[in-house]
């Protein structure tokens, strides 16, 4: 959020690509109230969803005495059951730490997965070599439209 700040806010590159630099300036506050616009858009159309499509709570945690998953010694994934949508990125990178490098616990697999976006989203600026042009330079192409911390 601190980057994403800085660089709309001092560098003014958060253009979306189909759209020219105009040089035309707004206040940050104006960026910050799409977002809530936005995000309140889709908060209610999830929220929506949770409150009219029933659906069950799913297997119980494998801590639990009563859940089926409870003492398995391989966990979840040797009896069968796969993670949800948002975390099955993660069971990959577990399943790769655990049985091909050995390394235990396998969290680490979902540490070094989420380093590895961290590192890539990072890089993203300074990878850009787009033709757009940056708040007071001029396009030039290259690495040199990219940003810079001066």
């Amino acid at each position: 959020m601190l980057i994403h700040y800085y660089l709309v806010r001092v560098k003014g590159i958060s253009l979306p690509f189909w759209l020219r630099a105009s040089g035309r300036k707004e206040p940050f506050s104006k960026h910050i109230r799409a977002w809530f616009i936005y995000g309140g858009i889709i908060l209610g159309a999830v929220l929506l969803l949770a409150i009219f499509v029933n659906r069950g709570a799913g297997t119980p945690p494998q801590l639990l005495p009563s859940s089926p998953l409870y003492g398995a010694k391989h966990g979840p994934g040797g009896l069968g059951y796969k993670p949800s949508l948002p975390i099955s990125w993660t069971h990959g990178m577990n399943v790769f730490v655990e049985k091909h490098l050995h390394i235990t616990p396998d969290i680490w697999g979902s540490i070094v997965g989420m380093a590895l976006m961290f590192f890539a989203l990072v890089a993203v600026p300074f990878l850009d070599c787009s033709n757009r042009a940056v708040r007071g330079r001029p396009s030039t192409g290259g690495r040199a439209a990219g940003p810079s911390w001066r």
